[in-house]
């Protein structure tokens, strides 16, 4: 649905990126790529069953066959969207320690990766078995930004960091319903309380590092995946086709990314979150 659109558009000549050498990392595991365990439960009929939580592995195997075909990136951009947006800051650190540790050019990326849960330590843990030093960085309700400040203490200004949002995210605001009310929805109500968290979010990711950068966005969600399911704005916009168009300040992301790329860092949008 998304592969060749946005900044994976190569057959766009006028898209920034068309001539980027690109890899993406699916996503069908369900814990944001950094799981490595066989969980067995009973299903909802009371059934026994096995989710195969392997993100991490999954991971592991396709960053060795990358190292293959690109062996000496002199630019790399490690960017996520959605799931793969908390993705990011877990797994930047390894990709520069493991496979390309001689690139001193790189910027990070999260696409709408806000979902504030409690439960996102014990999870990780006794869920997905992920990785020690990944749980035991969960200290909050929020496992991007617990996972950004774990990257910035390790690593500090050798990468560039760059988070993006639209303000009220229809999908990840009817997550958090499903989290917080059990109620797979979204509408205004909880697509303010979303708009309210993002705020947080914003102050907290610059409090890590006053260098970390914004692109925020309010193009309307014009998909209706459900009954119940409407309103707000969409959910990711780097693989979307509003990649390339301005927003409510006149940048598009297409844009802001290809200056970040070239060292020209700044804001965009913030006036929708002030």
């Amino acid at each position: 649905m998304n592969i060749r659109s946005g900044i994976t558009e190569d057959i766009n000549p006028r898209n920034k990126f068309k001539n980027f050498s690109q890899v993406i990392i699916t996503y069908a595991t369900g814990d944001l790529h950094v799981g490595n365990n066989d969980y067995e439960f009973k299903n909802s009929e009371g059934v026994d069953d096995v989710i195969h939580f392997h993100g991490y592995t999954n991971f592991r195997s396709a960053m060795e066959m990358v190292k293959k075909y690109f062996k000496t990136p002199k630019k790399l951009l490690i960017a996520g969207d959605s799931a793969g947006a908390f993705a990011v800051p877990a797994l930047a650190g390894e990709i520069v320690d493991d496979y390309y540790p001689k690139c001193e050019d790189i910027t990070v990326l999260s696409d709408s990766g806000q979902f504030l849960y409690d439960g996102w330590r014990d999870t990780a843990r006794d869920i997905w078995k992920a990785p020690d030093e990944l749980w035991q960085a969960i200290t909050s309700d929020n496992i991007t930004v617990d996972w950004y400040r774990r990257l910035y203490n390790k690593y500090g200004d050798r990468f560039r960091y760059l988070y993006s949002s639209s303000t009220h995210d229809y999908l990840l605001s009817a997550y958090y319903n499903d989290v917080a009310n059990k109620i797979f929805a979204s509408d205004k109500d909880i697509q303010a309380e979303f708009y309210e968290q993002l705020k947080v979010m914003l102050t907290q990711l610059r409090q890590i590092n006053p260098e970390f950068h914004f692109y925020i966005n309010n193009f309307k969600n014009k998909m209706v995946m459900k009954s119940g399911m409407k309103g707000g704005t969409i959910h990711t916009n780097i693989r979307n086709l509003n990649f390339h168009l301005p927003n409510a300040e006149g940048v598009s992301m297409e844009k802001w990314l290809y200056d970040a790329l070239h060292d020209r860092c700044y804001d965009s949008g913030m006036s929708l979150v002030e």
